[in-house]
């Protein structure tokens, strides 16, 4: 895990213990992928959302339309954009 990943998990840990459980992540990437993995490991599976894109056809098999997330009603948006 890197160390944009552990950040990410820190500060998600601590939303997730004030009650914030229906999680969607931005952008799809290695980082999105990774955290999506420690959403489930901390929240459970049902409080991950999705993985949303803004671009128009996703590549990967089960990321959300961006057109989506508006309608998921997350209680926290995990903006999740690798460096590339």
């Amino acid at each position: 895990m890197n160390q944009t990943v552990q950040e990410l998990c820190a500060q998600l840990t601590g939303v997730l213990a004030k009650g914030g459980s229906r999680v969607a992540i931005l952008g799809v990437g290695g980082v999105a992928l990774e955290v999506a993995v420690q959403v489930r490991e901390l929240a459970g599976p049902d409080a991950l959302l999705g993985i949303f894109d803004p671009r128009e056809a996703p590549a990967l098999a089960g990321v959300r339309p961006w057109e989506e997330l508006a309608g998921a009603m997350p209680d926290v948006l995990v903006i999740a954009a690798d460096n590339d």
